[in-house]
């Protein structure tokens, strides 16, 4: 990958690959990680408390693991998109049926599916046909 990051504590580290011939230009000791786990070109930027050399060279070793778990697409899961409750009412199907208790004014209207009351509703859905 171009750019990983690496936290430990108040340590932020950025690896950012380097064009050819650069080599790793780091501080010396987090510079060690990158050489051990065979990266001969990148740049270092780091922010937060550097003093601390565990902090700093654990900030390191996290952005390096992070260039491992990349994730291609053979890995990913297939997404099932299911339809909520107001997308189904939002367009009715032949199968609903709108019904009022016999008032004249609609505000009381039940919406019935296949002879059972699924919602009650205040406006009236048509039937599409």
């Amino acid at each position: 990958p171009c750019k990983v990051t690496g936290r430990c504590g108040s340590v932020l580290e950025r690896l950012i690959r380097a064009p050819r011939g650069t080599g790793v230009v780091s501080a010396p000791v987090p510079k060690k990680l990158p050489m051990m786990a065979s990266i001969d070109l990148c740049y270092t930027s780091a922010r937060g408390c550097t003093d601390t050399l565990g902090n700093f060279a654990r900030a390191t070793f996290d952005a390096i693991s992070k260039t491992y778990s990349s994730l291609t697409p053979d890995l990913w899961t297939e997404t099932v998109f299911t339809k909520n409750s107001l997308t189904l009412l939002s367009r009715p199907t032949p199968e609903f049926l709108c019904r009022g208790p016999g008032s004249s004014c609609g505000h009381h209207i039940i919406l019935y599916k296949k002879n059972k009351i699924s919602l009650p509703l205040t406006k009236c859905l048509k039937r599409s046909v």
